[in-house]
């Protein structure tokens, strides 16, 4: 009789509960097992063997001493009839060859370049005093346009956008719902399901082929000219643009979202958000990066609380051990920025506190390691050959439309905001604000200069 394998500690609940529990309320079921059983946890989902890892040191491991020995998950695969086997889903070779090919489009030099367009888009949001938008329509509205000028050097036209959106909002709909086997099986089948997920794709893709075929005939220097001139396949090609427009615009509109309800949420960081930007001499520049200090800080924490990419999940390939636990071959293995970045082990007894005043010196200045917590307990692009290649894009757009739309604008949300968990943490529905204009609060007296309270 063979030896039964040994299982680090986990929950004590069945397959079929645990593939319950994850359905129902995903966060805190992955919260509870993390405090319960810290380090790396087991249980079962249905068939399959999880280990979901919480440890900084041990999501290291997995990440980044293992990656060779794990491929990505199974939410990427079911992602690959719609988003194409780009540098977002492929794995291997394959994907080492392109992320080698695509990294000098995000060149720290070329990225700084961006940084002007960043900014004009955003002063150019098409607001009024006294206005009632969706703030998670306007920051995909305006995250879609950085993405199309910035990566393919082409804006789209109003029509574009709104019909890529939409695909792209019909698309996330199913796919959240692909954790389900009965889902994944009807969409394998000619139902209304597989049909609604066919036209959202053709209809993205439709809008894809006119930005390439515009930029196949003027090429320049910028991201799709890079990839035309690549040596890629037309079909590796396509499956880049593919991935990159709804990758490079979706994260970010989903952090600047969570970001302005944040700062709605906490009056107090607000008013200190608008004074550093009233510092300034007019609207940001590009050139006022390092003089945002305290704005990055609000980046940075609104990413620890609510990263968009919340869970990442890999598959191992072989046979290998995790703290000293076997994992079989076909195991999958989790770890959860959102877990690990509201664990009080690293972060203190106000870890679930929105508090940007943790990532500042006591001289106003922003450092990642101030807060004291160990280097990998802060996540929120990845870890490893997989961090996401556009982590400096993404850094300068938030910060500079945050500061941007903080110099002014006061949005005053109306709707009541959970997390959603799908594909990536959107809000659960719309975010409806008024929108204040601030030119009168700017003209006033000084209240005062700028600290960092609560330190």
């Amino acid at each position: 009789m063979s030896e039964r394998r040994p299982y680090p500690p986990g929950p004590a609940m069945g397959p079929l509960r645990a593939y319950r529990a994850r359905r129902k309320d995903i966060l805190g079921m992955l919260t509870s097992v993390a405090a319960d059983h810290p380090g790396v946890a087991h249980l079962k989902v249905l068939n399959e063997s999880v280990y979901l890892v919480s440890d900084p040191g041990l999501v290291h491991e997995a990440l980044v001493v293992r990656a060779r020995s794990v491929r990505k998950g199974s939410g990427f695969e079911r992602a690959i009839p719609f988003l194409g086997e780009g540098l977002f889903t492929n794995d291997g070779e394959v994907h080492r060859r392109h992320r080698r090919a695509l990294q000098p489009a995000f060149h720290r030099a070329r990225v700084a370049g961006y940084g002007q367009l960043m900014i004009d888009i955003a002063r150019g949001l098409p607001w009024r005093d006294g206005d009632e938008v969706d703030l998670a329509e306007s920051m995909g509205r305006l995250t879609l346009s950085v993405a199309t000028q910035a990566l393919f050097g082409s804006d789209i036209g109003d029509s574009d956008v709104v019909e890529a959106r939409e695909a792209l909002h019909e698309f996330v709909s199913i796919f959240q719902r692909l954790g389900s086997p009965h889902v994944a099986l009807l969409l394998k089948m000619p139902t209304p399901l597989r049909r609604r997920f066919e036209a959202s794709r053709i209809r993205f893709d439709t809008v894809l082929d006119r930005l390439v075929e515009r930029r196949r005939h003027a090429l320049t220097d910028d991201f799709l000219s890079m990839l035309l001139q690549s040596g890629m396949t037309d079909s590796e090609i396509f499956d880049e643009v593919r991935t990159f427009v709804p990758a490079s615009h979706e994260t970010t509109a989903n952090a600047l979202t969570w970001t302005l309800w944040l700062l709605d949420q906490h009056p107090r960081v607000r008013a200190e958000l608008h004074r550093e930007v009233d510092t300034l001499p007019g609207l940001p520049e590009a050139a006022d990066m390092a003089r945002l200090p305290y704005t990055r800080a609000v980046i940075a924490e609104s990413l620890r609380l609510y990263p968009p990419i919340y869970v990442i999940g890999r598959r191992a390939q072989e046979d290998m051990t995790i703290d000293g636990w076997p994992v079989a071959a076909g195991s999958r293995i989790i770890t959860s920025p959102w877990v690990t970045h509201r664990d009080p082990q690293w972060w203190g007894a106000d870890a679930a506190e929105f508090r940007p005043e943790r990532w500042l010196t006591d001289a106003g200045e922003y450092s990642q390691e101030q807060p004291g917590q160990p280097r990998m307990a802060y996540f929120p692009f990845g870890m490893g050959p997989r961090v996401c290649i556009g982590e400096g894009f993404a850094w300068m757009e938030t910060i500079l439309v945050v500061a941007t739309i903080a110099r002014q604008w006061r949005t005053q949300v109306l709707d009541a905001v959970k997390p959603l968990p799908g594909p990536m943490l959107r809000t659960d529905g719309p975010v409806r604000a008024l929108i204040h204009s601030r030119a009168a609060e700017r003209s006033a007296p000084d209240a005062g200069s700028l600290t960092a309270p609560g330190r």
